[in-house]
This record gives structure tokens, sequence and C-alpha cells, in this order.
């Protein structure tokens, strides 16, 4: 597999400055929504009952005390990066690769003592391939089929990022990326009943993707056809639009992780486009939402099978996947921070009212332009008899619409100084910019640790 040799032979010298930029722009987003989500209280049980069990490690937990297994510590930190629903994503792939990759960086990268610019090399391989396996797969087909490819495909990009890191050679990558293939799992079924499950799975694929490489370099062999054998193939296991040449199509030319995502809103990228738009609604007509009468949202299909059906949510889970609720709180609040998905928040009637005025359609033109774009088209209808119309395809945070350096490091301000204070908050940022001086990761992850 080409692949496989890419990531055994590609180095830091083999890529340019904007990669790296772009690399250092994941690291710090990501070390931002997983330290805003370390006292949240599932996360506190989690890892409270899992350090029972695995206590006395070599790995960090970011924001807590005690260090535990690698394997245990990529669970936790992936999964405290999904919480607030305010990860990366990758729209082609709709992969959120942040929160598997960074995890796997840093906890491989504290085993082994690895150099930041190391790190910074196995954060961009890890992308990349986790990315490309998600192109692969056919985004709606997978998705269609109830697969979360966050995780499906996030075995992958960890193996990637822990294989450099803990120095495997051509033929261990190739077994640890099949062996990471034969964990790959993670199903959309958590929409059924507001499950708060979905956490879970980045942090298993950045779990799995560190045991498959562990286990590639103590010599297992794993499937080198893990993608396309006629018996077990994982693509058309999963798939029934699959394309192989995505994996190795430019690779080392073209680097499709580069189209990442940044979320400024803390819920479903596909709730993200309505809000746009009805916040540039509310500040170009100076709109008074008690003369609001009814709102109508046109978007693509998977938007409405994952946020359309719920209007009141019953946790705080099923509100960040609320497209309903997610307007119309931005709406009154003029904006969709993680207090806005609160429990107290979610209950408020004068937000449920204003939910329920809000229908959402399907708009065959949006649905054929996904996953490339993620679009949508508001209407706000008023009692007083006007109508205003916003159209949406590149949401804030888009490539094409991107947070800007200063809106960044303010997202991670804001959710890191609450748990360590400003002033420390501001050192590992300013290490995190420089990373590529760090002689030994476990600097950051000493201060990564309360």
């Amino acid at each position: 597999m080409k692949l496989a040799k890419y990531i055994s032979e590609s180095t830091l010298k083999d890529l340019n400055e904007n990669l790296i930029i772009k690399a250092k722009e994941s690291l710090i987003d990501t070390i931002g929504v997983s330290m805003g989500a370390c006292k949240d209280f599932e996360i506190n049980n989690i890892y409270n009952n899992l350090l029972a069990c695995h206590e006395n490690g070599p790995s960090t937990v970011w924001g807590k005390p005690v260090k535990t297994s690698l394997f245990i510590a990529a669970l936790i930190n992936g999964m405290m990066g999904h919480v607030l629903e305010l990860d990366d994503v990758h729209k082609r792939s709709k992969c959120h690769a942040g929160t598997v990759v960074i995890p796997t960086a840093l906890v491989a990268g504290e085993f082994s003592g690895s150099s930041g610019n190391e790190v910074l090399e196995a954060i961009i391989l890890g992308y990349e391939t986790m990315v490309r396996v998600g192109m692969g797969f056919g985004v709606s087909s997978h998705r269609l089929k109830g697969w979360h490819v966050t995780s499906t495909a996030g075995t992958f990009g960890a193996a990637a990022t822990a294989s450099k890191l803990l120095g495997l050679k051509y033929e261990q990558v190739l077994s640890a990326l099949g062996i990471a293939g034969t964990q790959s799992s993670g199903l959309w079924a958590f929409t059924a009943d507001g499950a708060t499950s979905k956490k879970f799975h980045p942090g298993h694929a950045a779990s799995c993707g560190i045991m498959a490489a562990v286990l590639a370099k103590s010599g297992m062999i794993g499937p080198s056809r893990i993608l396309d054998a006629d018996d077990g193939g994982l693509f058309p296991a999963m798939s029934d639009s699959y394309d192989y040449s995505i994996i190795e199509k430019d690779l080392g030319v073209t680097f499709e992780f580069t189209d990442i995502d940044r979320k400024p809103y803390a819920c479903c990228r596909s709730i993200h486009p309505p809000i746009n738009a009805v916040l540039n609604i509310k500040n170009r007509e100076n709109l008074n939402i008690d003369d609001v009468d009814h709102i109508n949202v046109k978007t693509y299909k998977i938007a409405i099978i994952q946020c359309g059906h719920t209007v009141e949510p019953k946790n705080i889970f099923e509100a960040r996947f609320s497209m309903a609720y997610g307007m119309a709180v931005a709406l009154i609040d003029g904006m969709a921070l993680p207090e806005q998905f609160s429990e107290t928040r979610i209950k408020d009637e004068k937000v449920l009212f204003l939910a329920r005025k809000i229908s959402i359609y399907e708009d065959k033109v949006f649905s054929d332009m996904y996953p490339t774009k993620w679009g949508c088209e508001v209407e706000v209808f008023t009692k007083s008899g006007k109508k205003f119309i916003e159209r949406i395809e590149n949401a804030k945070g888009d490539p094409l619409n991107p947070l800007t350096t200063t809106e960044l490091k303010d997202k991670y301000l804001s959710l890191v100084s609450p748990v360590t204070g400003m002033e420390k908050a501001q050192i590992i940022l300013d290490n995190l910019l420089h990373i590529e001086d760090v002689d030994n990761i476990s600097y950051i992850t000493r201060l990564l640790s309360i």
C-alpha cells in the first residue's frame, strides 16, 4: 500500500510551511476544546472509574492530575475533544479528525519522548490518512448506512500517527493500518434517544490506533488488503459508493486535510449554516424576536436526518443536534456557545417557543452540493409582513470563511483559561505556537496536567 510507504518514509522536511501552520492551528483548536471539557460531569466519572483500573501509567490525561496507560489516556483525551461539539471537521470526509489525531499524537509522543517537530510530522500524516480514508468511504452512502466516520476512519488516522511516533518500519505500518481497520466501528444510533455515547467514538479510535501500532511493532501481521479484500474488505462492507483511488491520489502532493472547518458554535456542524444565516439576518435587519411569525429552513438531506427532528431537546446532547433549538437560542442570545447548551438553557420556554416556529425541509440543490458544501437557505417571516432571506454555502469557520488567527486564539483562551487560569493558558498557547522549538513533548503534556 502506497499510503503505508508514505507514512513510514515522510519527514517534516518534505512538508511545506503552510502544512505546519495548519497542524499548529489544529493542535491549538483541539487542545482548547478538550481542556474546556475536562471538568464535564460524565468525563470526570469516566476518568475516576477507569483510573481505578489503570492508575500509574506513563500518559497524561489533560486537565487531570494522575497519569494512566497510553490507551486509557488516548481514550479519555479523545472523548474530551468531542464533548462540547466545538472540534474541527473536514467536510468532504465528514471527519472530526482533531479529536482523534491530536490525542494520539500527544499520548504517543509523550511515551516516546518525541520532539515537537516529530509530533507535528505525525499530526500531518494522521490527519491526511484519516480524511483520505473518510473520503474513500463515500460520505453520503457511508453515513446513510448509519456509520460514524470519525470513528470508522479515525482508527486509521490514529494508527498512522502512532506508527510514526513509535518508529514503525514500512511493513509494520502496513500491519498497523490493517489492525486499525479491523477495529473500525461506530454508529449513529445515539441520535435515536439522546444517548451520550458519541464522544466515545473518537476516543475509541485514538486508543485503537495506538493499540494497532503497538501490536504491529510487536510482530502481529495485519491484513494488507483491509480496505478491498474480497472477503471482509472494509469499504464494500460499509458503503455502496466507495472509491479506493482517493487514498493514494496525489498523495504527498495534494494535502486534503488543509480544508478543515473550525467551529464557532457549540453544536453539530450541520447546524452552523442556519445559525450563521439567522444571525446575519438578526444583525442586518435589527430583527425583533417577538415579531418573528415563522422560519423556514431549506438544507441538505443528511443535515435533516441528523439534526432536523428534535425541537424540544431532553438533554444537552440532543440540544447540540437540534437545528430548531440551535437556531432559536442563537437568535435570542446572539451566540451559540457552550452556555447556550446548558441544562438550564435548554428548558427555557422562550427558546422552545421560538424553536417550534421553525420548519426544516430538504432542498435537492443543497443535497447535491453535499459534502463539498454544507449549505442552507433560511426564510424569516415576521408578523408585520416582512420576509428576510439568507443563503449560506460557506458558514463561518469554513476554509473560505475562516476563523481569523485572533478568533482562534480567543476561542482557545475562552475554553482553557477557566481551567488553568489566564497566565498558564497563555503559556501553553505560546508553547503550542512554537512547538517546533520543544525538544521533548512531555514539557507540554506536563503543562496540560492540572
